[in-house]
């Protein structure tokens, strides 16, 4: 079930074979999502312009279900992963909705603090391109929690005031008994020949030791203890802190690739003479890279780039304009 807008103004059209008619407002024709398992029962409302569809009663949750893990999802990009169509586009008889990304807007399963029996909880909104439309085309569809991937992130939802810290069971424990925790690996000495291991144990001060090899020679396994501690702090106790260094690891021989030279980028496609800023396009976005570290004052090469750049931009494509840096353009 979805509810669409249109960026500009579609005639209502109806289809008699279908199953939803047109809901007689204006400029607000009705879509249709066809799920093979799921059989709509028609209903005729009290007024003769609407037409309800009703499916059958299923509920997605459980009581123990956490409002916060679904309010997480809210805003976040989602892909449709199982077949999927939408009906009564104007103009175009069905348009495929599997593998399209759009933006969790609702969850429509709990009403004023209750939890209700929804077969489509999750209103999901996409923006695209269709043929037979002119400009982009937007609409809603109403999916189930297990036709969409994405979303999915802590269920730790952070108040906007006060700023309070993650609490400790929201941070996941490796599984196994006494298994070390907060794993941090960094350069050991100034000339990048030392390598040092730091983990936390939390009930017992093994395990101690790093095995390691060289790449290519696992056969020549060596093997080095920690130095373990820990603190009290008041009726706090730490867990065994372990810091091992490895020593005399084999130099690196590869030069340092300046980053200029690091990444390909078509900077010659777009008259660049420098691959610090380029320009590329994308769908209706024209998309122009300029460089902090390069002058960009009056009369420098980068102010002359961008000059004759903005002159390309086909304005009735692409009207707008966005940068993200502060740049004065005279």
């Amino acid at each position: 079930m979805t509810t669409p807008i249109f960026f500009s103004k579609p005639p209502l059209i109806s289809h008699q074979s279908s199953q939803f008619l047109t809901i007689s407002t204006p400029n607000l024709p009705s879509f249709l999502i066809s799920r093979p398992s799921i059989n709509f029962q028609r209903k005729n409302a009290t007024s003769d312009s609407t037409t309800i569809i009703d499916t059958p009663s299923v509920s997605l949750y459980s009581e123990d279900d956490d409002k916060a893990a679904v309010e997480a999802k809210i805003g976040s990009r989602v892909r449709v992963k199982v077949p999927l169509k939408v009906y009564h586009v104007p103009k175009v008889p069905e348009f495929e909705l599997t593998g399209m990304i759009g933006v969790l807007k609702q969850y429509v399963g709990v009403w004023k603090g209750k939890r209700i029996s929804a077969n489509f909880p999750y209103k999901i909104e996409f923006v695209t391109e269709i043929e037979g439309r002119k400009g982009p085309v937007k609409f809603f569809a109403h999916l189930r929690e297990d036709e969409f991937d994405g979303g999915s992130t802590s269920q730790y939802v952070r108040k906007a005031e006060p700023a309070i810290d993650i609490p400790l069971e929201h941070f996941p424990q490796p599984s196994g008994y006494n298994a070390p925790e907060q794993v941090h690996i960094t350069q050991g000495d100034h000339v990048g020949r030392g390598v040092i291991i730091s983990w936390v144990t939390p009930l017992e001060r093994h395990p101690n030791v790093v095995t390691y090899w060289e790449d290519g020679k696992q056969d020549e396994k060596h093997k080095i203890h920690s130095i373990t501690t820990f603190y009290r702090y008041y009726n706090y106790s730490s867990g065994y802190i372990h810091h091992a260094t490895i020593k005399k690891v084999n130099e690196e021989y590869t030069p340092f690739k300046p980053y200029m030279h690091r990444y390909h980028v078509p900077y010659r496609a777009s008259q660049s003479t420098s691959p610090l800023w380029y320009s590329i396009k994308r769908a209706s976005a024209y998309i122009i890279v300029l460089s902090s570290y390069s002058a960009y004052g009056k009369y420098t090469p980068q102010y002359k780039w961008l000059k004759q750049e903005l002159s390309k931009v086909n304005r009735a494509e692409t009207p707008w304009l966005n940068y993200s840096r502060s740049l004065s353009v005279v």
